[in-house]
């Protein structure tokens, strides 16, 4: 019946996006995924579940249909900007839980908004444009061999068909002071070069992309910091 009432919807509203709500992941199969163009993730979104339970879908769901309210969790989460990148580059639909807004216009100060406004920008000319043909590379926890629980760190790859441009999320799942993780890309062409931009720092520097995928990157994060978000661009 379920089926049958959202496929009627679907046929005669063509053009309306129904979002479901996913019962704490109870109701991700894949069928009741087909009647809906949304799907809920899961209302716990504290550290480090959120990005576990994320590095899992995403194995069978595309994640561009995957929504999750990111600042939900209030203090069970990590810095602000890792929240807020969470929800863009994630590959999911944004969404931005009404936690993480400023309680007043006062509040909301211009360093902040224009936090917001960067990443809402990158993800309109950068990470939209090509999310929905990309490839998408699981790094950690979930890879080959591991599960959510096989390691401190998040890091997942998404690299347009083209292997021209992508960007890369990598996240700290743990509390303890070892900060260094080597992110080797997979989608990259070895015969060309590739502009490789650090959200963290702004720094731009250049690299074949044999460099990239053989030896990789060493990502090193702050004693304040837990993320980390790499935009790449062929150049060459």
């Amino acid at each position: 019946a379920l089926y049958e009432a959202f496929q009627y919807v679907h046929e005669k509203h063509p053009h309306l996006i129904l979002q479901q709500a996913a019962a704490g992941g109870l109701r991700l199969d894949l069928r009741t995924c087909s009647v809906f163009d949304e799907q809920y993730t899961c209302d716990r979104v504290s550290s480090p579940w959120v990005y576990q339970m994320s590095a899992g879908l995403d194995v069978y769901l595309p994640p561009e249909i995957l929504v999750t309210p990111n600042g939900m969790a209030g203090h069970q989460q990590p810095d602000f900007l890792t929240v807020l990148r969470a929800a863009y580059f994630l590959g999911n639909t944004p969404m931005l839980f009404n936690a993480m807004l400023p309680k007043s216009m006062e509040d909301f100060t211009p360093e902040r908004r224009k936090q917001f406004q960067r990443y809402a920008a990158i993800y309109k000319n950068f990470v939209r444009p090509i999310l929905t043909d990309c490839k998408v590379w699981h790094h950690a926890p979930v890879n080959a061999a591991g599960g959510i629980k096989a390691g401190d760190w998040f890091a997942m790859e998404f690299t347009s068909s083209d292997r021209k441009k992508g960007w890369a999320t990598i996240i700290y799942l743990s509390k303890a002071n070892r900060k260094e993780y080597t992110f080797k890309l997979k989608g990259l062409d070895p015969a060309k070069s590739y502009k490789v931009t650090s959200d963290n720092t702004g720094a731009s520097s250049q690299f074949s992309g044999s460099r990239l995928t053989e030896h990789g990157l060493s990502v090193r994060l702050g004693t304040s910091q837990s993320s980390e978000v790499i935009l790449f661009e062929m150049s060459g």
